[in-house]
């Protein structure tokens, strides 16, 4: 019924690409990462930016076209020996194989068709099901009831006021019972969702603040950034790099938007008003579709984030904006510098060649 050349001629093309994303991921994920450490950053922005090209680089090197050596035109190249794969992947041994795409070297499978029929269903379903659960978060999102300015006048007029200083679209307001912690979502339009609980137990004060974050969020666009985040999760879902990168995006995202809401406002008050939104959250169960879709639901160890954000806000650093037209500009020109650089892992018999082009 199956070509046994056929199927593990694809099986080999899927292995490589995956190969590919956990390795150029994990590859880009160290250079970061010491460049962070180097570099002493605090800044958030810069973090938040640099952190996205392990994201993205994952990404390419699943669905790029597959690297050929004729094609490499590189700074240098560096070969590093592997032991036997082997023993560890589902191959008997490392041959040449040029079948689809030319001149390259990857493992040879011989991974069953009916294995290959369970793993490709098995894939389906899963994408299947994240995209109904996308479905279904975003058809609560639009059945929520929206706040009307007559019932809560205080939170709109600092909306009105928010708006005009924030430079933003005016956002809609609605009341999600599903989660008491706010967050920002939306497409065309952004949204903010609230609970009546969290309107109910927020002094005035620590309201503002919670609408200055959200507002700090919708200026910065976050809230269409958050669906990339979100395809490019389950797209990657078989990646640990991506795991490890997302929670740390969206605190450094947090963090942006917390020195933002902060600027016009006490940090205390911030810090007061976290607190008593996890204390809320705490008290009410959260839907699975909001700790699946929501923004907030890609932190798993919520609490450790939440503890440095309100540790942060009480105890404040050097200030996040760096000094001098220059060092502004370094930062940037570092990033495009880093995601036009184009680093190849490619599995040889035996080895990884890294090529820099």
């Amino acid at each position: 019924m199956f070509d046994q050349i056929a199927t593990n001629t694809v099986i080999d093309d899927i292995a490589l690409r995956v190969l590919l994303s956990i390795t150029t991921g994990a590859f880009w994920l160290v250079i970061i990462l010491v460049i962070l450490r180097l570099f002493k950053i605090r800044n958030p922005n810069v973090k938040y930016f640099l952190l996205t090209i392990p994201l993205l680089k994952s990404l390419l090197a699943l669905v790029r076209s597959l690297p050929h050596f004729s094609d490499f035109q590189g700074i240098f190249i560096i070969s590093a020996k592997l032991p036997n794969l082997g023993r560890f992947l589902p191959s008997v041994d490392w041959k040449s194989a040029d079948l689809l795409y030319g001149s390259y070297f990857q493992p040879t499978t011989t991974i069953s068709p009916s294995t290959i029929l369970a793993i490709l269903a098995a894939s389906l379903i899963f994408t299947a099901w994240r995209m109904v659960g996308m479905v279904r978060f975003v058809r609560l999102i639009n059945k929520s009831r929206e706040v009307d300015r007559a019932e809560n006048r205080f939170l709109f007029d600092v909306l009105d006021k928010l708006v005009e200083e924030y430079g933003i679209s005016y956002p809609k307001v609605i009341l999600l019972e599903t989660c008491a912690a706010p967050f920002t979502i939306g497409l065309k339009n952004p949204i903010i969702a609230l609970s009546a609980d969290l309107i109910d137990q927020l002094e005035t004060s620590e309201m503002e603040a919670v609408l200055r974050h959200e507002a700090a969020h919708i200026s910065r666009h976050d809230h269409l950034y958050h669906w990339l985040a979100v395809i490019i999760r389950d797209i990657l879902f078989f990646n640990p790099i991506i795991h490890y990168l997302l929670p740390r995006l969206v605190f450094e995202r947090e963090r942006a938007c917390d020195y933002l809401a902060t600027l016009k406002s006490r940090r205390r008050v911030l810090a007061k008003s976290l607190v008593k939104v996890a204390e809320i959250q705490a008290a009410q169960p959260v839907s699975p579709l909001i700790r699946l879709y929501a923004p907030q639901g890609f932190i798993p160890n919520a609490h450790f984030y939440f503890k440095r954000r309100v540790k942060e806000l009480l105890e404040p650093k050097t200030a996040y904006i760096m000094p001098g037209h220059i060092k502004r500009l370094l930062w940037p020109a570092l990033i495009l510098a880093l995601i036009t650089l184009d680093i190849h892992l490619v599995t040889t018999v035996k080895k990884f060649i890294l090529v820099l082009s």
